[in-house]
Protein backbone atom coordinates (compact mmCIF):
# COMPACT_ATOMS: atom_id res chain seq x y z
CA UNK A 1 0.00 0.00 0.00
CA UNK A 2 2.72 2.68 0.87
CA UNK A 3 4.26 2.12 -2.74
CA UNK A 4 0.55 2.59 -4.06
CA UNK A 5 0.11 5.61 -2.07
CA UNK A 6 3.65 6.96 -3.09
CA UNK A 7 3.21 6.17 -6.61
CA UNK A 8 -0.38 7.99 -6.67
CA UNK A 9 0.76 11.25 -5.05
CA UNK A 10 3.48 11.40 -7.35
CA UNK A 11 1.00 10.72 -10.24
CA UNK A 12 -1.33 13.62 -8.86
CA UNK A 13 1.47 16.34 -8.47
CA UNK A 14 2.38 15.53 -11.81
CA UNK A 15 -0.95 15.89 -12.75
CA UNK A 16 -1.32 19.35 -10.95
CA UNK A 17 2.28 20.22 -12.80
CA UNK A 18 1.08 19.02 -16.10
CA UNK A 19 -2.18 21.08 -15.58
CA UNK A 20 -0.31 23.88 -14.87
CA UNK A 21 2.75 23.87 -17.95
CA UNK A 22 0.06 22.47 -20.21
CA UNK A 23 -2.76 25.24 -20.18
CA UNK A 24 -1.72 28.05 -17.35
CA UNK A 25 -5.50 27.68 -16.55
CA UNK A 26 -7.09 27.63 -12.76
CA UNK A 27 -10.23 25.49 -12.14
CA UNK A 28 -13.30 26.37 -10.35
CA UNK A 29 -10.73 28.66 -7.62
CA UNK A 30 -7.75 26.16 -7.48
CA UNK A 31 -5.37 28.59 -8.19
CA UNK A 32 -2.60 29.09 -10.44
CA UNK A 33 1.11 28.31 -9.61
CA UNK A 34 2.10 32.07 -8.78
CA UNK A 35 4.66 30.71 -6.05
CA UNK A 36 4.73 27.57 -4.86
CA UNK A 37 4.77 23.83 -6.38
CA UNK A 38 2.71 20.74 -7.39
CA UNK A 39 3.22 19.11 -4.34
CA UNK A 40 2.54 22.26 -2.33
CA UNK A 41 -0.84 22.89 -4.00
CA UNK A 42 -2.12 19.30 -3.39
CA UNK A 43 -1.30 19.36 0.24
CA UNK A 44 -2.96 23.03 0.69
CA UNK A 45 -6.47 21.86 -1.55
CA UNK A 46 -6.77 18.13 -0.50
CA UNK A 47 -4.94 17.93 3.33
CA UNK A 48 -6.07 21.32 4.31
CA UNK A 49 -9.01 22.78 2.50
CA UNK A 50 -11.32 19.55 2.00
CA UNK A 51 -11.49 18.52 5.30
CA UNK A 52 -12.60 22.33 6.50
CA UNK A 53 -16.31 22.06 7.20
CA UNK A 54 -18.30 21.92 3.90
CA UNK A 55 -20.53 24.80 4.80
CA UNK A 56 -16.87 26.81 5.11
CA UNK A 57 -17.21 29.72 2.72
CA UNK A 58 -14.33 30.80 0.30
CA UNK A 59 -13.99 34.16 -1.09
CA UNK A 60 -11.54 34.59 -3.80
CA UNK A 61 -10.21 37.46 -5.28
CA UNK A 62 -11.44 37.31 -9.15
CA UNK A 63 -14.44 36.70 -11.04
CA UNK A 64 -13.08 33.58 -12.91
CA UNK A 65 -15.32 31.15 -12.14
CA UNK A 66 -16.93 31.16 -15.98
CA UNK A 67 -13.98 30.70 -17.19
CA UNK A 68 -12.77 27.86 -14.67
CA UNK A 69 -16.11 25.91 -15.19
CA UNK A 70 -14.92 25.36 -18.76
CA UNK A 71 -11.92 23.76 -17.57
CA UNK A 72 -14.00 22.05 -15.26
CA UNK A 73 -16.07 20.82 -17.72
CA UNK A 74 -12.96 19.67 -19.98
CA UNK A 75 -12.19 17.61 -17.09
CA UNK A 76 -14.99 16.09 -16.40
CA UNK A 77 -17.74 16.57 -19.55
CA UNK A 78 -20.20 14.41 -17.12
CA UNK A 79 -20.20 15.81 -14.27
CA UNK A 80 -23.78 17.24 -13.26
CA UNK A 81 -22.27 19.29 -10.80
CA UNK A 82 -20.63 21.15 -13.17
CA UNK A 83 -22.59 21.22 -15.83
CA UNK A 84 -25.30 22.54 -13.18
CA UNK A 85 -22.80 25.41 -12.31
CA UNK A 86 -22.56 26.76 -15.20
CA UNK A 87 -25.81 27.09 -15.81
CA UNK A 88 -26.12 28.67 -12.37
CA UNK A 89 -23.44 31.00 -13.21
CA UNK A 90 -24.37 32.39 -16.78
CA UNK A 91 -27.76 32.92 -14.81
CA UNK A 92 -26.09 35.07 -12.52
CA UNK A 93 -23.68 36.40 -14.76
CA UNK A 94 -26.44 37.79 -16.86
CA UNK A 95 -28.61 39.61 -13.81
CA UNK A 96 -25.45 41.04 -12.78
CA UNK A 97 -24.59 38.90 -9.77
CA UNK A 98 -21.59 37.91 -8.81
CA UNK A 99 -20.69 34.36 -8.49
CA UNK A 100 -18.78 34.53 -5.72
CA UNK A 101 -18.69 33.41 -2.29
CA UNK A 102 -18.74 29.66 -2.64
CA UNK A 103 -18.31 26.76 -0.41
CA UNK A 104 -15.81 23.69 0.87
CA UNK A 105 -18.43 21.17 0.06
CA UNK A 106 -19.64 22.98 -3.45
CA UNK A 107 -15.83 23.17 -4.53
CA UNK A 108 -15.86 19.62 -3.72
CA UNK A 109 -18.11 18.85 -5.76
CA UNK A 110 -16.96 20.37 -9.30
CA UNK A 111 -13.42 22.02 -8.13
CA UNK A 112 -11.05 19.16 -10.50
CA UNK A 113 -8.10 20.09 -8.37
CA UNK A 114 -10.30 19.22 -5.39
CA UNK A 115 -11.30 16.30 -7.14
CA UNK A 116 -7.79 14.70 -7.81
CA UNK A 117 -8.99 11.45 -5.91
CA UNK A 118 -11.92 10.83 -8.26
CA UNK A 119 -11.73 8.38 -11.21
CA UNK A 120 -12.73 10.71 -13.76
CA UNK A 121 -10.71 13.05 -13.14
CA UNK A 122 -7.73 10.51 -12.91
CA UNK A 123 -8.70 9.66 -16.01
CA UNK A 124 -7.48 12.46 -17.25
CA UNK A 125 -4.62 12.26 -15.44
CA UNK A 126 -3.46 8.75 -17.23
CA UNK A 127 -4.27 10.42 -20.74
CA UNK A 128 -1.86 13.44 -19.79
CA UNK A 129 0.88 10.93 -18.49
CA UNK A 130 0.75 8.94 -21.67
CA UNK A 131 0.75 11.94 -23.39
CA UNK A 132 3.50 13.25 -22.08
CA UNK A 133 5.10 9.55 -22.50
Amino acid sequence: DTIKQKTFTKNINLFLLLLYRSSGINAEYGGRFFEGTAPEMHRALIEVLSVLPDHTRVYCGHEYTAANLKFAKHVEPNNPEVLRMIEDTRAKREKGEPTVPTTIGLEKLYNPFMRVNEGSVQKLLVRLILWKS
